[in-house]
Parts: structure tokens; C-alpha cells; sequence
């Protein structure tokens, strides 16, 4: 029989698309909040799953301020 936790760690193992979806949602609201005027500027850590994406922003859009840490 599976346990509580057995079944909420499978859950959580079939979502990393969701979760993914969430940093792109991230990145555009960035590049969108800069191009208003909004945000100046933005930080990644390179330990992060994100980093990847933020890498490749950075190499398109030379002109945002983003800070590596």
C-alpha cells in the first residue's frame, strides 16, 4: 500500500513542467517589466534552475542589467 507521502512525492515528480512554465513566465515579465521602464534590473544564482534560461536571455538582450551571484 503507498503511503501519503509516497503519493504526494510521485505528484510532485510528475510537475516539473509546471514548475518550468513558471520561471519562462518569470523571464518574460522581466524583459517586459525592463522594456516598460518598470524593473532596472534583475539577479540570478547560478545553482539555480533557471540560470540556464536567464544565460540565454542575457546573451539576446545584451542591453538588461542582470546580476550574477
Amino acid at each position: 500500500m503507498q503511503t501519503n507521502r509516497e503519493a504526494v512525492l510521485r505528484e510532485a515528480a510528475r510537475r516539473p513542467s509546471r514548475r518550468l512554465r513558471r520561471q519562462s513566465q518569470r523571464q518574460h515579465a522581466f524583459i517586459e517589466l525592463c522594456e516598460l521602464g518598470i524593473v532596472t534590473a534583475e539577479s540570478v544564482m547560478v545553482p539555480c534552475p533557471r540560470f540556464p534560461e536567464m544565460a540565454a536571455v542575457c546573451r539576446d538582450r545584451p542591453d538588461l542589467d542582470v546580476g550574477v551571484t
